[in-house]
């Protein structure tokens, strides 16, 4: 019977021609996941075992969505019809109806699965016949991963969503299991450290070992078996069906089958009733009368219209939030936000935990509201503009005066009402707990300002949804075509394919960020000209679909008509503003201007080129309007052993150039699409002498692109690592290609591989460093904190000047922050030691004044004089990403929300500030002015290593030998459990891109090597480094630093040394 029932529905399923359209679209999924989707994994093949097993994990979230769409057309069918009571009077009995409703959406799913992989396979044979590196053909790699992975998390998602239909015979409770499974995905991966999730948190190993158990989805136990593979592993071997991997499988099976049998048992194969509430009243029943009742009171069209808009609205909102699908959404809705805001809050085992801010509230609310609002409007979109002709009333409502555009109008404003009510509950849920926390200082203007840019496209999302719905006569038609453009234009993965101007994502959330120290900044302005772009589209369109619903029986007034020119005329005006503003490139653009660029210009990669020895500038900052001036002059030396006779000069592409003057020199060839200028001298410039280069540039950035993170220019909190953005000489081989797997697809060469160590030159010496001279300026109430020590300060014409300069040579890299800063100062042996900090953020300050006291006590002591005379912080915006601090002659920078704001008294056994203090310190040894190694093979060793060895003593000196391996225990365990963050190899031989390694294995080896030979043998030889190699002394490379340990300790230990390093 249940056979015979499967057969039955597969036939009903697929009488539906739409369904025949799903399998090529399937495929074709298959085919652009397999072309633009880019995973990046040194030394893979893009069909390894390893990256299709990962992918298949991805594409889980895809069947969710299969799965949810197919149950609830299949499980609520005889409902829709009205042929339930008909059904619950046949023989047909549960124990064959409900498996043969569970295998056909099992199966269905199933069936648009090895589609979709399918495409995925297909899509690996067109790249390999482009000509592309791939690993030989092998359907074992894509079979295996579809048992192990794709069958069982598809049974489990079935099993979650039937027994939801059987349970409560309610289609958007079973939308609603959908996204509850949707956002389990989601939180396990934040949990576990997923590197499917780019912010997900290092976690502890119990957390670990109980996520590879409890995620569903089976990747947790994948990457914790796979972690230590090596890329050849990777790429031939497949997971075994062992360990943990087995057992979450079988887990999963477990508490599918479990779920089935729960809603099994619920079933009850009669129709469900509803129970009506009785309410009694005493009052009396009025007797009848014969007269005559009052005449109503007319009403004109406009007050009709405004009264039905009512009496939609107050009947569609009856029935949304009456019902349990609105509460289940609710408890999804403060779940999902609690375990986001939690997950920020406590930032994992690296990371300090940090304070419940407003800013950090309105963070996580934001990211989290258009992943879980989008899937709810697409699900009560498709209940609300169906429930008329579900109800068999529609004919009713076409027959009758009712304007089409208030009907539509009111079920947008009421699908509209559930993310402001959803909005206005994760504003209230944070403002408690803010409260609960005890942080008080709560920015009401910040949650105002929330509430407008998430409800504007909200608005928006929903009017578009309800139109296109309307537009299509087939209710999963129109859902689908809904999703499909709400995907293509506004989900993150659309834009790898190219869709990523403003004017293609549609009314694109806030796409900014939120920082204490500048607000939302430029970005708000630009938000609001997009809302106005996207307004102006969704109204005509929204018109169209009125009329289109009311069948032809409404014909659009003359006013209706000149709102349609009005928004069209609107959206031409901002719309042109906006393009006119953006520039957006997309990554296929961007590696192929980079490809050009070598094409072009590599021949002068060896083309000797005379070296800046001297910079003297004015940087003019004008926070305010996002943008700065640069006035400059450089001194250049030949220190070559032949003449120059041209001069190759670079500016980024970024910077607008007013002037460029070179004395003794015409300009013969400009190319600024490369941002190369060439330049004759009249007389060549001869071996030893100088020439003056004198320019003016200019930066101004547009908010509706997104700011470079290193070059923020903003309102307040500006960072800038400005001197990559000056002009330089020569080939720029950062320019380049670096993408390996891109390479080799388009026909080009490796990357020029740096050398080894052991192929160094013994007399190298820096030629890149600079006496440097700096007059800042910014706006009246900012303090600018530059790069070198500070010779003067005044004031002029309403600007702050401030004066940088190098009392002895640095290297070509030099930075500048700009904001309203407090200061706070301190001083160790003479050396002042300040602090500039945002005034709302003084709760760690002193820390980190006692910290650096510590910090500079000890490396003065045991590796020599600090090279400076005086220790600046300076607090930078979280603008600026990609570090927590960074450290430049003289001067340290710090984002706002790491060291300044973060909670450390609710981790007493981790003192952060202390090892960022000691780590940006020890640069001004292990890099900075003094240790420059040359450009090979483990020259990261010798600064980030060094640096993480000098704050683990520094730590050890503060909290002793405990609390020392403690911090060791967390790094080698962030080191074993990242295998796909690096690839492992010997530390000697580190990729200066390799910072991971450098980091945690180099500090679990100095921590070893500490244990060898102890802490003051290590400190003696790197003591004796230094003195060897300290600039202007030769370079050193990672085996001279080996060599010097090895000088230093018994010759019974050189073979365990050298294993450290070299193994």
């Amino acid at each position: 019977m249940t056979w015979t029932l499967l057969i039955s529905e597969y036939r009903f399923y697929f009488r539906n021609r739409l369904q025949y359209l799903l399998f090529p679209l399937m495929m074709v999924l298959g085919v652009m996941v397999s072309q633009f989707a880019r995973f990046s994994f040194p030394g893979v093949y893009l069909n390894s075992p390893w990256v299709i097993t990962y992918v298949f994990g991805l594409l889980t979230i895809s069947n969710v969505f299969i799965i949810t769409l197919v149950a609830a057309q299949v499980l609520t069918r005889e409902s829709d019809a009205l042929f339930d009571r008909i059904l619950y009077a046949t023989p047909l009995q549960k124990k064959h109806f409900l498996p043969g409703r569970f295998l056909t959406v099992f199966s269905i799913s199933i069936i648009y699965s090895v589609l979709l992989n399918t495409g995925y396979m297909f899509g690996h044979l067109l790249r390999a016949q482009g000509g592309e590196d791939l690993a030989a053909f092998n359907i074992l790699y894509y079979a295996y991963p579809f048992m192990c992975l794709t069958l069982p998390n598809a049974f489990f998602c079935t099993a979650i969503v039937t027994a939801a239909g059987w349970i409560s015979r309610n289609k958007l409770v079973i939308c609603i299991a959908g996204l509850f499974i949707y956002i389990l995905y989601m939180v396990t991966g934040l949990f576990s450290n997923s590197p499917l999730f780019a912010n997900a948190s290092p976690v502890s190993a119990e957390s670990a070992a109980i996520m590879g158990l409890a995620d569903p989805f089976g990747m947790v136990p994948f990457f914790g078996q796979t972690k230590d593979w090596s890329p050849l592993l990777r790429n031939t071997r497949v997971i075994g069906l062992e360990g943990d991997f087995l057992l979450n499988r079988l887990l999963t099976i477990a508490f599918a089958l479990v779920t089935l049998l729960l809603g099994y048992s619920a079933y009850r194969f009669t129709q469900k009733e509803k129970r009506k509430k009785v309410t009694r009243t005493s009052e009396p029943i009025a007797p009848e009368t014969n007269a005559r009742p009052a005449p109503k009171k007319i009403l004109s069209p406009g007050h009709y219209n405004l009264a039905v808009l009512s009496s939609f609205i107050k009947l569609e909102l009856r029935s949304v939030i009456s019902g349990i699908p609105m509460k289940l959404v609710t408890i999804l809705w403060i779940f999902f936000l609690s375990v986001e805001i939690y997950s920020e809050i406590d930032a994992g085992i690296r990371f300090p935990q940090r304070y419940a801010s407003s800013a950090l509230m309105i963070k996580n609310i934001a990211n989290s509201f258009s992943f879980f609002m989008l899937p709810v409007l697409l699900f009560y979109s498709m209940e609300m503009i169906w429930r008329s002709r579900s109800t068999r009333i529609a004919d009713m409502e076409s027959a009758s005066p009712v304007n089409p555009i208030a009907v539509l109008a009111a079920k947008w404003i009421s699908l509209s009402l559930i993310p402001v009510l959803l909005t206005i509950l994760a504003c209230l849920l944070s403002l408690g707990l803010q409260l609960f926390l005890q942080y008080n200082h709560i920015e009401w203007h910040v949650y105002a300002t929330l509430l407008y840019i998430l409800i504007v496209p909200t608005l928006l999302y929903a009017g578009i949804i309800i139109s296109i719905q309307a537009l299509v006569k087939n209710k999963y038609a129109g859902f689908l075509l809904s999703a499909v453009f709400i995907f293509a234009t506004s989900s993150f993965m659309s834009r790898a394919t190219g869709y990523s101007h403003p004017l293609l994502r549609f009314a694109n959330s806030y796409t900014g960020q939120y920082s204490e120290m500048n607000g939302y900044g430029a970005y708000l302005n630009a938000f609001g000209m997009k809302m106005i772009f996207w307004t102006a589209f969704t109204i005509p369109v929204a018109l169209v679909a009125a009329q289109k619903w009311s069948a032809g029986n409404y014909r659009p007034r003359a006013i209706t008509k000149l709102i349609m020119i009005l928004c069209l005329a609107v959206a031409g005006v901002t719309g042109f503003h906006i393009s006119r503003m953006s520039d957006v490139r997309t990554g296929t653009q961007k590696n192929h201007q980079a490809q050009q660029y070598e094409e072009k210009y590599k021949g002068y990669r060896t083309t000797v080129q005379p070296v800046i020895k001297s910079v003297k500038t004015q940087i003019d900052l004008y926070p305010n309007f996002n943008r700065y001036d640069i006035r400059g002059e450089y001194t250049m030396v030949n220190q070559h052993h032949q003449p120059i006779d041209s001069l190759l000069l670079y500016c980024h592409k970024d910077m607008t150039i007013k002037t460029m003057e070179i004395n003794g020199a015409e300009l013969t060839r400009e190319d600024p699409a490369f941002g190369h200028y060439s330049y004759h001298l009249h007389k060549p410039l001869q071996p030893g002498d100088s020439i003056r280069m004198q320019f003016e540039i200019g930066y101004r950035w547009s908010p509706y692109n997104r700011h470079d993170p290193f070059n923020a220019i903003m309102g307040n909190g500006s960072f800038m690592r400005i001197s990559r953005y000056y002009p330089r000489l020569g080939y720029q081989s950062s320019n380049e290609l670096d993408d390996e797997a891109e390479r080799k697809r388009r026909g080009m060469p490796p990357p020029a591989a740096l050398k080894t160590p052991e192929q160094k030159d013994t007399s190298a010496k820096a030629d890149d460093f600079i006496r440097f001279d700096a007059t800042i300026s910014t706006d009246g109430e900012h303090t600018a904190v530059g790069t070198g020590e500070l010779a003067g300060r005044w004031k002029a014409n309403g600007r702050n000047y401030f004066r940088y300069s190098s009392p002895a040579p640095i290297p070509f890299r030099f930075a500048v922050s700009s904001a309203v800063y407090a200061c706070k100062s301190s001083a160790q042996d003479g050396i002042p030691i300040e602090v500039y900090y945002h005034p709302g953020h003084s709760e760690n300050v002193e820390q980190l004044l006692e910290n650096t006291r510590q910090a500079l006590r000890y490396c003065r002591k045991n590796f020599g004089e600090y090279p400076f005379k005086a220790i600046r912080y300076a607090e930078v915006s979280s603008f600026t990403e990609g570090f927590a601090a960074t450290a430049y002659p003289g001067v340290i920078y710090m984002t706002e929300n790491m060291t300044f704001h973060s909670d450390l008294g609710k981790q007493r056994t981790r003192d952060v500030i202390n090892e960022l203090a000691g780590h940006e310190l020890a640069h001004s040894w292990w890099g900075d002015t003094q240790v420059n190694p040359q450009d090979l093979e483990g020259a990261i060793m010798l600064t980030e290593t060094l640096a993480m060895y000098t704050e683990l003593m520094i730590y050890k000196e503060a909290h002793g030998v405990k609390a020392m391996k403690d911090v060791v225990e967390m790094h080698r365990f962030i080191y074993e459990n990242s295998g796909l963050a690096f690839t492992d190899g010997p530390l000697y031989k580190v990729h200066h891109k390799n910072v991971a390694l450098a980091y945690n294995k180099g500090l679990v080896t100095m921590y070893e090597l500490y244990e060898l030979i102890g802490e003051q043998k290590i400190n003696l030889a790197l003591r004796n480094f230094l003195s060897k190699h300290a600039y202007p002394k030769p370079q050193p490379a990672s085996t001279d630093l080996v060599n010097a340990f090895l000088e230093v300790s018994d010759e019974k230990l050189h073979g365990k040394i050298r294993a450290l390093f070299y193994d």
